[in-house]
C-alpha cells in the first residue's frame, strides 16, 4: 500500500514542482524587468533601484515568500554578452540585471514536497533565475520598435535622436536619410539589411 501511494504521488509531486517553478520563474522574469526599469532612473543609485524592486515585489502574489527569496544581494547589475550568452556582474552598469529567487530550506521558504516525506524529507529547494538587458535606452524613449523585423520603406527619413530597433532585424530601403544622432539598434550586423 505505501508503494501504491508513492507511485501515485510521484506524478502529482512532479506537477506540483513544475507549477511552482513556472509561477516563480514568472515572478523572477517580472522582477528582472522591474529591476532594469528602476536602474534606468539615473536619479537613484543602483542600491536604491534594488530597494525599489524589492518594494515592488511586495505587490506580487505570494509576496511573503518573495520577501525571503529576494534579498538585495540576489539582484545583480552588469552586462549581458549576447554572443556568448553570458552575464558579467558590474556594479557600475545599468545595461543588464540578473535576479535570483531562492526557495530554500535554509531560508525557511522551501517548496512542499508530496513524495519525499516517505524518505524523511518534506521539502524541495527551488531556484528561479532571470536575466534582462536592454540594447539602447533611447529606443524605448524615442524610437520605432518592432517585435519582429522593422522595415523602413524607400525614402524614409529618420530624425535626430530617433532610434530604430527590430527584434528580428532592421531593413532599410533606398533613398532614406538618417539625421546626426539617429541610431539603428540590432543584435548583430547580420540583423541589419541596408
Amino acid at each position: 500500500l505505501p508503494v501504491f501511494f508513492m507511485l501515485m504521488g510521484a506524478p502529482m509531486n512532479m506537477i506540483n514542482l513544475l507549477r511552482n517553478k513556472e509561477q516563480y520563474q514568472g515572478f523572477a522574469d517580472a522582477l528582472a524587468y522591474t529591476a532594469l526599469h528602476e536602474a534606468y532612473n539615473e536619479d537613484q543609485t543602483l542600491e536604491q533601484a534594488k530597494s525599489a524592486t524589492i518594494q515592488k515585489s511586495q505587490n506580487l502574489k505570494s509576496s511573503r515568500e518573495l520577501s525571503v527569496a529576494l534579498p538585495a544581494s540576489n539582484i545583480q547589475y552588469g552586462v549581458w554578452d549576447e554572443e556568448t550568452r553570458t552575464f558579467s556582474e558590474d556594479d557600475n552598469s545599468r545595461k543588464a540585471v540578473r535576479v535570483e529567487l531562492d526557495f530554500l530550506e535554509t531560508n525557511g521558504n522551501p517548496i512542499q514536497d508530496l513524495v519525499r516525506p516517505f524518505f524523511g524529507k518534506k521539502y524541495s529547494d527551488l531556484k528561479a533565475v532571470s536575466y534582462a538587458s536592454t540594447y539602447r535606452p533611447n529606443c524605448f524613449r524615442n524610437g520605432l520598435i518592432a517585435l519582429g523585423e522593422l522595415v523602413l520603406k524607400d525614402g524614409t527619413d529618420v530624425g535626430e535622436g530617433v532610434c530604430v530597433h527590430g527584434q528580428a532585424g532592421v531593413t532599410v530601403g533606398n533613398g532614406g536619410t538618417f539625421a546626426q544622432g539617429a541610431e539603428v539598434a540590432v543584435l548583430t550586423k547580420a540583423h541589419l539589411n541596408a
